[in-house]
């Protein structure tokens, strides 16, 4: 088993988290719920999964509402 990695070949072995859908997600949750003014704490925005998650999918989501 092949945790937080895709590996080509592999697939069926490997378990990833959807890091842009979970942050598209939980942005469409807050807004949905009238939340308008929303801190988010992250790590590193250099770090892969934090930037497909907050920079990327949770940004965009706010900007499309």
């Amino acid at each position: 088993m092949i945790v937080n990695s895709r590996v080509p070949g592999h697939e069926a072995q490997c378990f990833a988290i959807d890091h842009g859908h979970a942050g598209r997600l939980a942005a469409r949750v807050l807004l949905s719920r009238g939340h308008r003014e929303i801190a988010v704490l992250a790590g590193p925005t250099d770090t892969p999964d934090n930037a497909e998650r907050m920079v990327i999918a949770f940004m965009e989501a706010q900007r499309t509402h």
